[in-house]
């Protein structure tokens, strides 16, 4: 979404409060480590960790394309009534090159976040918020039947190369940007 008087900004991570506490370990993680977190050996290639019921028509189909495909790691608790516990699901976020991202209730979420916090990179479809994820490693689809392990492999092979502005990855980055657009306002006004 572009328009000179709007500048969306991302959801991020759940809370601050959250990070602090009960993350702080897993987030600083990728904070000492830095972006190369994201180059090193993976134990899953891609990571299927959503709840289908969040939006059930949509993921479900989702889920049906990737159950199957061999590149693709489920944990089994994801599908129970309580799902898989928090601190395993960043493990396996830390574990994977990739993690599938589909839309839930909104077009962006905590999972894009968590998941570059964690040196993972996100897998979507292309949306009206795909100006957030520029120079960020995110593969952003048309169709999740693009998915295909050559384009996993492709993709990671030329991200591993590229320069990203892991900046973005930080509060401070945008409180900066919202902190000049008043400024240019106070300037001109």
């Amino acid at each position: 979404m572009e328009h000179y008087r709007f500048t969306p900004i991302p959801l991020g991570v759940a809370s601050r409060q959250t990070l602090e506490s009960r993350y702080k370990e897993q987030y600083s993680f990728f904070l000492a480590s830095g972006p190369d977190i994201y180059w090193g050996k993976k134990e899953y290639n891609v990571l299927s960790n959503f709840r289908i019921e969040t939006n059930s028509v949509y993921r479900n189909r989702i889920h049906k394309i990737f159950k199957k495909k061999p590149f693709t790691y489920r944990p089994s608790t994801i599908d129970t009534p309580l799902g898989q516990d928090q601190l395993s699901y960043l493990q396996d976020l830390k574990e994977s090159r990739f993690v599938l991202s589909p839309k839930g209730n909104g077009l962006d979420f905590y999972r894009h976040w968590e998941a570059l916090y964690l040196g993972c990179i996100p897998i979507l479809t292309t949306s009206l918020l795909d100006g957030f994820f520029k120079d960020l490693p995110v593969l952003i689809i048309n169709d999740w039947k693009e998915v295909t392990e050559d384009l996993l492999d492709k993709t990671y092979d030329e991200f591993s190369k590229r320069e990203f502005n892991y900046e973005k990855l930080d509060f401070k980055y945008w409180k900066s940007l919202i902190l000049s657009a008043q400024e240019e306002y106070k300037a001109t006004h």
